[in-house]
């Protein structure tokens, strides 16, 4: 168990010195930015990709509400899936 001076000695640690998922994300995001810039990888308006864009921090954090489908609209994608018509079994 750490004593509250500790505590406080491991937490301006961290501020000097980060670990973690974080500190990771962000130096890959670098390195997944400059390949993207490498292969000449732009954003779909043209602009260039950002250390934003590729880290994953961002993508997790996001909270996206999932795309609600109506039964039509599963019915077609399942129809042009499978490459058929509507059959009438009834």
């Amino acid at each position: 168990m750490l004593t509250p001076q500790q505590f406080a000695e491991w937490q301006a640690f961290y501020k000097i010195e980060p670990w973690g998922f974080q500190t990771e994300d962000m130096q890959f995001s670098f390195t997944r930015k400059m390949m993207a810039d490498v292969m000449g990888a732009k954003k779909r308006n043209d602009q260039p990709i950002t250390i934003e864009d590729v880290s994953l921090s961002k993508m997790l954090s996001e909270q996206r509400a999932p795309k609600t489908q109506s039964v039509e609209e599963m019915k077609a994608i399942l129809l042009a899936l499978a490459g058929g018509k509507e059959e009438n079994n009834g």
